[in-house]
């Protein structure tokens, strides 16, 4: 299945141009596809769409303006404004295609849309908030975590599979002063359904039981060579580590414990998934753990250049006393040999072997020993994985007084 969907993928024109920057390409053709005009130059495909897709109820588009859809504009993807009856009405649309968005994001994006529309009359109905996802409308906002009470959220998720594809379907029957658009659209449609066929394959657009009882596999060296081959492994990697983040934010808010960051990222063809609490808010210095690819990272690190060299001096005593960078199922110290394996034995560094030093970025700003996961044939399930990271912190904070305590002392 998967073999055929990445064939078809890269026989679509569109789907070549999106390669670029996959978020910018569906926001400037969708940003294309509403300023089309009917033969009477009527805007019936941005009224269809602020009717059926954002919920505006609405009689005749009027543009006073040279534009109708601004795109890249105050940090927002789309801004979409016109006038009817001297009412002006707005849509911010901001693309979502490989993360998950926070609640703080959000927020954030209101501030900017509350600044953009001071001091216009509108009433409560003139202005929508649309979050253009590949996730179904039931998904998005119930993984958000961050959202202790959703009526907080007046975001309305609109997803590629529920509302974006069933709108194309509706307008590529419209007839338009430009013919090429129609031939555009159902090339589109086309795109995003075998998209969307493999984000399922991968579980991607499922409710959190069933991607979290899927197995960690995406670095199969078996599993991702045609993803890569069509350079969609950057998509479906990023949206993979992504859900990882919000499946941790909910078991670790199950247990209770609090942290001070979270992160998602990638670099090196490979998604990244972090977590890291402070030892004490008295100080800059961070415990954490870190999955990239099959690396599952236990980690110290500092903010705080003039901090690197006692960041060093905690590694090394931490690692002495097992308190940190050990497997915690088997006690057995984690694996890794950096560069500066002198350095770390002069430090008091005592491993069996002697000649291994901490892998470290920043220059002892961030160091690390790993776990390497899936091995031998054995792959976890992403459920596997998250509690290792529950259990990890439970080990951390059940150690954090000791562990205070010698920060204290260094």
């Amino acid at each position: 299945m998967i073999k055929e969907l990445c064939e078809k993928l890269e026989n679509n024109f569109l789907f070549q141009t999106s390669l670029g920057s996959k978020e910018l390409f569906h926001s400037n053709i969708l940003a294309w596809i509403l300023e089309q005009k009917t033969p009477e130059g009527d805007f019936e495909v941005l009224k269809s769409f602020a009717t059926d897709v954002a919920g505006i109820e609405i009689n005749k588009i009027i543009n006073n303006q040279k534009r109708i859809v601004f795109r890249e504009q105050n940090n927002l993807d789309l801004i979409i404004k016109w006038t009817e009856d001297n009412e002006q009405y707005f849509i911010f649309i901001e693309n979502k295609m490989k993360s998950i968005p926070t609640l703080e994001q959000l927020k954030r994006y209101d501030l900017i849309i509350n600044d953009k529309t001071k001091g216009v009359n509108q009433n409560k109905n003139s202005i929508k908030k649309l979050l253009l996802t590949p996730f179904s409308n039931k998904n998005i906002f119930h993984n958000n975590s961050n959202a202790n009470n959703e009526n907080e959220i007046d975001w309305k998720n609109v997803s590629y599979f529920d509302h974006i594809i069933p709108f194309m379907y509706k307008i590529s029957s419209y007839n338009f002063q430009n013919d090429d658009v129609t031939f555009v659209i159902k090339k589109y449609i086309s795109f995003l359904e075998d998209q969307h066929q493999l984000l399922i394959s991968f579980c991607l657009d499922s409710e959190s039981p069933l991607f979290k009882n899927r197995e960690y596999d995406f670095y199969a060296s078996n599993n991702m060579g045609e993803i890569r081959e069509i350079r969609l492994h950057d998509l479906v990697l990023k949206l993979a580590h992504s859900k990882i983040e919000y499946l941790l934010r909910e078991s670790l808010k199950i247990e209770n414990i609090e942290v001070n960051r979270f992160e998602t990222s990638f670099t090196n063809s490979t998604g990244i998934s972090s977590v890291e609490i402070k030892i004490s808010e008295k100080y800059s210095f961070c415990i954490g753990i870190q999955l990239q690819g099959n690396q599952f990272r236990y980690y110290v690190q500092t903010h705080k250049g003039e901090d690197i060299k006692r960041n060093e001096r905690l590694s090394v005593e931490l690692f002495n006393n097992q308190l940190w960078f050990y497997d915690i199922d088997t006690n057995q110290p984690l694996k890794g040999n950096g560069r500066r394996v002198e350095y770390y034995k002069n430090l008091g560094l005592k491993d069996g072997s002697g000649c291994r030093s901490f892998c470290e970025y920043n220059n002892g700003g961030f160091v690390y020993f790993y776990k390497e996961l899936n091995k031998q044939g054995e792959t976890l399930l992403i459920s596997d994985i998250i509690s290792l990271f529950v259990r990890s912190l439970k080990h951390f904070i059940k150690n954090r007084t000791q562990i205070l305590d010698m920060l204290e002392k260094i």
